[in-house]
This record gives structure tokens, C-alpha cells and sequence, in this order.
């Protein structure tokens, strides 16, 4: 073992993932499940770290997420193969590690206890590294906003659907809210889709749905409804969505069958207000207005919603 830990930089790139490896082969093996379930139980955690002392074990810091990982050493990886091989009756591919590993260390796995008080250590420590990366990215997203709004060269555009209580496969309302950078004009359009009409919520979300405040609501179909966002979403100008917790937006744009051109970013207020405030914490659209100070009324309205997720995004960006 003195000899590895002594040649910790020559070891960087050859240490070895388990559950890459694991996959490697049994990619290797794709034809012949039997074999496949051999290299699965042969890899089997724990016992594949507690079974044989020979085998040594290092951890090691990814150089490609920053994640640390419980890691096999090429000596071991060698002897891995062997036995494999003498248990499948054939040869092995050879595994080429493409991963860099710093801040190299042995760990000793020798028993059952050990090995899950060193998951426990990795869980832990990467959560952290997980938790300040999205803090990172989510900074970097208000500073992008920030910049994209002050441009004032984009057409922003804010979508809420809003769905049965019951059965969220029925789009009961859509909302969108256009806001001209360039102009600096606000457009609020709300459409209630005919073919469910009749489905009501109130039972565990708000029915709002003739309660629409900036404007008149249309009642149509889907497919009309569809064909008038894709309309607005041409409008000339390049593109930026806006949504509160956008991918549920999104999701619901792809199943309706929107055909619209890739906007040219896309923020979720969520995130920035995170952002803005230093917590770790997703908000309700509510919660976000109250803490920047915004009077509402009528949430869970498709059109109400997606006018008030514009002025909250714009208080946040201007």
C-alpha cells in the first residue's frame, strides 16, 4: 500500500468508478444476460469491498464535478478482471479511465460498518459540493438576467398553465404576459380552453378562472390557443422566457404541441429570488411578491399568474 500512496499523482487518472466499470462490462456482455448477472454480483456492493483485504480502495475528488468518489486502485482493478475472467470463461475488454482525480487518499473497507460510514462521508460532502454549485449557478443566472433586461432588446415572455386539481393531464387555462424591453410595453392575454371547460378546481387549489384582472379572457380551444401563443412568440424580436418554476411550463408547452422557436434564455423566478435573497429554498409565487413588496390578487388565474411572475422578474432584473 506504501508504495501507491507514495506515487499519488502517477495514480490520478488510473483509479477506477465500481459502477463504471460494472457497466462496462455488462455493455461488453449485452447478448448474454447470464454473464451480465455475473459481472452484477461479482461487483455487488458491499461485498466487493469487504470480501478481500487485498483489494485497496482510495478516495479521490473528481476533476470533472468536484464530486468525491470511493475509488479502486489499478493493482485491484487488474486482479478484478482476473477473477472475473475465470469465472466467465473469457477474456475481458481492457477499461480505459478517462477521469482525473486530486486530493487522492487510501481508505481502508474492512467491514460492512466501514464501508457505510465511508458512503455516509461522501454523501455528506457532496451534498455540500451539489448545494454550493447550484448556489453558483443560480447567481450567475440573476447577473445573466440582470444584463438581458438592461439591453433592452428582447421580448420577454412569462407562460402559466394551469391544469384540473384532479387529473393534471387537462390544461384548464393558459396565460402569457409580453413584455417589450425595447417599447417597455406589458401585453396580459388569458385563454380558458373550451373542450374543459367544465372542470373546476377549489378542492385543493384556488379556482380563479373568471377572475382575470388585466383584461378580458378568451374561451377557445387548445389548438387555437396554441396557434395564438405561437403567433405572439413571432413577434419580431428575440425571445427570453419567463416562468415560475418554468420547467412544469415547459413540460406543459411540448405536450400541447407548441411549436415554438428555442428562446433565447430562459429564467425561472424561483431561482433568482434564491438568488436574490441568499436562500436555499424554493418559494411560492406569493411568498416572492410579498418579500418584494408587489400587491396581488387572484393567483391560480393562468393570466394573472403570468402577469405577476413578469413584475416579479422585473423587480428582480431592473
Amino acid at each position: 500500500m506504501s508504495t501507491e500512496i507514495t506515487h499519488v499523482d502517477t495514480i490520478a487518472s488510473s483509479l477506477y468508478l465500481l459502477s463504471s466499470l460494472e457497466k462496462f462490462w455488462a455493455q461488453a456482455l449485452d447478448k448474454v444476460p447470464t454473464l451480465q448477472n455475473v459481472v452484477t454480483d461479482h461487483l455487488k456492493a458491499p461485498d466487493f469491498y469487504t470480501n478481500r483485504i487485498d483489494r485497496l480502495f482510495y478516495l479521490g475528488i473528481s476533476q470533472k464535478d468536484s464530486l468525491r468518489y470511493l475509488l479502486l486502485s489499478e493493482h485491484s482493478y487488474l486482479k478484478v478482471k482476473e477473477e472475473l475472467e475465470l469465472l466467465l470463461k473469457q477474456e475481458l475488454p481492457m477499461f480505459c479511465p478517462l477521469e482525473m482525480y486530486n486530493e487522492i487518499e487510501p481508505v481502508e473497507v474492512d467491514s460492512r460498518a466501514t464501508y457505510y460510514r465511508v458512503l455516509k462521508g461522501l454523501s455528506k460532502y457532496n451534498k455540500v459540493i451539489k448545494r454550493q454549485e447550484r448556489e453558483r449557478l443560480i447567481a450567475l443566472s440573476l447577473g445573466k438576467a440582470q444584463r438581458a433586461i438592461s439591453k433592452r432588446e428582447y421580448m420577454f415572455i412569462a407562460i402559466d398553465i394551469e391544469s384540473y386539481e384532479e387529473d393534471h393531464s387537462y390544461i384548464t387555462e393558459v396565460g402569457w404576459t409580453m413584455y417589450n424591453s425595447v417599447d417597455e410595453v406589458f401585453l396580459d392575454k388569458h385563454y380558458i380552453i373550451k373542450e374543459n371547460v367544465h372542470l373546476r378546481n377549489g378542492n385543493y387549489v384556488a379556482d380563479n378562472k373568471d377572475r382575470f384582472i388585466f383584461g378580458k379572457s378568451v374561451c377557445t380551444t387548445l389548438l387555437n390557443t396554441v396557434a395564438d401563443l405561437e403567433a405572439d412568440w413571432k413577434s419580431g424580436y428575440p425571445a427570453i422566457l419567463v416562468g415560475h418554476d418554468v420547467k412544469n411550463d415547459l413540460d406543459y408547452l411540448r405536450k400541447m404541441g407548441a411549436n415554438i422557436s428555442e428562446p433565447i434564455d430562459v429564467f425561472d423566478t424561483t431561482s433568482l429570488y434564491m438568488a436574490l435573497t441568499e436562500s436555499h429554498q424554493k418559494q411560492k409565487l406569493s411568498k416572492i411578491l410579498n418579500g418584494l413588496g408587489i400587491e396581488y390578487n387572484f393567483l391560480h388565474n393562468a393570466g394573472n399568474d403570468s402577469h405577476y411572475t413578469m413584475e416579479a422578474f422585473l423587480a428582480m432584473t431592473r
